[in-house]
C-alpha cells in the first residue's frame, strides 16, 4: 500500500494534477510491518558463518575485512563501506571506533572483537575511505561496492546452509564472545 501512494503521488506530481495531489496528500495508512519476521541465527550458524568468510577463497582482503566487520560486529553494509582511514587509524589507537551510522547518529564501538580487521584494512595499500579499496567501479563507487559485498556475503551464507533470502537479516545485534 505504501508503494502503491506513492507512486500515486509521484504521478499527480507529474501530471500537475492538484486535487488529484491533494486527495492523496491527506490519506493516511496504517503502520508498515514486515511480511516474514527476521529471525536472528544462532550462535553457531554465526561462527559458521564467520569461518566461511574467512575461508573463502573467490574474495580479496579488502573485501573479506568488510564481510568481517559486517559479521563480527553488526556493521551495515554502507556504514562499513563510509569508514575513513582516519577513523580505523585512531581506533586501532585508542581502542574505540567513532563513526557515523545510519540516521546521522553518531556510535562509538569497543573494537577488540575487530582490531585484527581493522589492522588488515590499514595495511592495504594506499585509501581514504573503505569504499575506495572495494569498489569495483569508479563510477557509483558506493552502489558497486555495496552491490559487490552483499552479494559475496549472500553467496557465502548461502554455501553454510544460511537462508540468504534478505541479506539484511545477516545483521547481527551484539557482539558474539
Amino acid at each position: 500500500l505504501h508503494r502503491t501512494l506513492s507512486a500515486l503521488r509521484s504521478w499527480a506530481t507529474f501530471r500537475s494534477d492538484e486535487r488529484l495531489l491533494a486527495a492523496l496528500r491527506g490519506q493516511r495508512l496504517p503502520a508498515a510491518h514486515r511480511v516474514t519476521a527476521k529471525l536472528p541465527l544462532e550462535e553457531y550458524e554465526w561462527n559458521a558463518l564467520i569461518d566461511a568468510i574467512r575461508a573463502d577463497a573467490r574474495i580479496d582482503a579488502p573485501l573479506r575485512d568488510v564481510l568481517l566487520l559486517m559479521a563480527l560486529r553488526g556493521f551495515r553494509c554502507g556504514d562499513a563501506l563510509r569508514l575513513k582511514r582516519t577513523q580505523v587509524a585512531a581506533a586501532v589507537r585508542s581502542g574505540k571506533l567513532v563513526f557515523k551510522a545510519k540516521g546521522s547518529r553518531n556510535l562509538e564501538w569497543d573494537i577488540r572483537s575487530i582490531r585484527d580487521v581493522l589492522e588488515s584494512l590499514l595495511r592495504t595499500g594506499s585509501w581514504s575511505a573503505v569504499v575506495d579499496i572495494v569498489s569495483p567501479s569508479a563510477a557509483g563507487p558506493v552502489k558497486a561496492a555495496e552491490k559487490r559485498a552483499n552479494g559475496h556475503l549472500r553467496r557465502i551464507a548461502t554455501s553454510v546452509d544460511i537462508d540468504a533470502s534478505d541479506i539484511k537479516a545477516l545483521q547481527v545485534d551484539v557482539t558474539l564472545p
